[in-house]
């Protein structure tokens, strides 16, 4: 999906594209040799996430510290859910591994994403509220710069008299 609707389009080099390596019987190692690589890349130029029903943006779910980098994350039972749509039978989730939500925060152009009317009520309470570990959408206020990218549906639960600078 990625290098179809994503790669391919933008004319990414296979190169210049690196995955976690989920097999490897050492996931910790794994975290640190992805930490390393973005660390001697001088960080990410773009970190494009999306967001959860529960708030969670990339496995980082409800609980994980903002300044937490690459890492294993054990899965809400809401995402161990939500996620057997990826799996063409039932699968037993339980662990993810992850770029952390120091990555967004450092990243250069930090983007998050949120689409349908099931993401509207956590998108509200995140824009509305301030930044807090239970809900991990809202680091975005300890972002200066970024991008929100919400449908109408995400957004309509949006208290109009937030003032957010969003542009339609």
């Amino acid at each position: 999906m990625l290098q179809k609707d994503c790669f391919g389009p933008l004319e990414i080099k296979k190169d210049q594209i690196e995955f976690f390596h989920v097999l490897t019987s050492d996931l910790e190692a794994e975290c640190e040799r992805i930490n390393k690589l973005i660390e001697v890349n001088n960080g990410l130029d773009i970190m494009l996430v999306g967001v959860g029903t529960n708030g969670h943006i990339g496995m980082n779910e409800p609980g994980t510290p903002f300044d937490a980098y690459a890492h294993i994350s054990t899965l809400a039972e809401e995402t161990k859910t939500v996620g057997q749509k990826y799996f063409k039978k039932a699968t037993i989730l339980s662990q993810g591994i992850t770029l952390g939500l120091q990555h967004l925060r450092e990243s250069k152009l930090p983007i998050v994403m949120a689409s349908g009317i099931k993401k509207a009520p956590i998108i509200a309470k995140a824009l509305e509220g301030s930044a807090t570990e239970v809900i991990p959408v809202s680091v975005i206020h300890q972002i200066s710069s970024g991008y929100i990218m919400l449908d109408a549906d995400a957004a309509s639960m949006i208290n109009p008299a937030l003032s957010l600078g969003i542009k339609n």
